[in-house]
C-alpha cells in the first residue's frame, strides 16, 4: 500500500524544490524586511506578520545557491518547525512558488552523493513530477537545533 505526501513546490535558481506541506503555514508576497544587526548571514531580518515578528531566512544563502534578484514572483513561505515541545516559525524566501503536488513516497529517491550543489543531508529525497526533478528539502535538517534556538530568539514562541 502506497503512502502519499503533499509537497509545496517552488523554484530557486531555476531548479524545482519542495517542502513537505506539513511544515507550511502559509505563503505570502515578498515584503519589506527589517534588518537585524549581528544576525547570522542567512537571516535577512524580520517581518511583521499580523502582529508577530517572524525571522526571514534567505534559503539561497542557507543552501549555498547563487543569489538572484527579487522579482514580482518572489515569495516568502512561512514554515513551522518543531523545536523540542515548541514551534519555531520562520519565513523562507523563494524565487517563485509553483504548486501543491501529491507524490507517492515510494517515488522519493535518495540524493546522489556527488553532483549535488546542496548538502545531501538537506535533501529528504528527489522525485520527478511532470518531467521535472524536484528536490524535497528536509527542513528539519536544514536548521540545526542550535540554529533554530538562535532563530527562536528573534520571535515570540508559541
Amino acid at each position: 500500500m502506497s503512502n502519499y505526501m503533499n509537497l509545496l513546490t517552488f523554484k530557486l535558481g531555476g531548479q524545482f524544490f519542495a517542502f513537505n506541506i506539513n511544515f507550511v503555514r502559509e505563503v505570502i508576497e515578498f515584503s519589506k524586511i527589517t534588518y537585524i544587526p549581528l544576525a547570522p548571514e542567512y537571516i535577512e531580518g524580520i517581518i511583521n506578520l499580523r502582529g508577530s515578528a517572524i525571522p526571514i531566512i534567505d534559503l539561497r544563502k542557507k543552501l549555498k545557491i547563487a543569489k538572484s534578484e527579487i522579482t514580482p514572483n518572489t515569495s516568502i513561505v512561512i514554515l513551522e518547525i518543531r523545536l523540542n515541545n515548541e514551534i519555531a516559525t520562520v519565513g523562507a524566501i523563494v524565487d517563485e512558488v509553483k504548486d501543491v503536488v501529491e507524490i507517492d513516497e515510494e517515488s522519493l529517491e535518495s540524493a546522489p552523493a556527488i553532483g549535488m550543489k546542496i548538502h545531501p543531508e538537506y535533501v529528504e529525497g528527489i522525485t520527478k513530477y511532470n518531467n521535472e526533478f524536484i528536490i524535497v528539502v528536509n527542513i528539519e535538517k536544514v536548521f540545526s537545533f542550535e540554529e533554530l534556538d538562535e532563530i527562536k530568539s528573534f520571535e515570540p514562541i508559541k
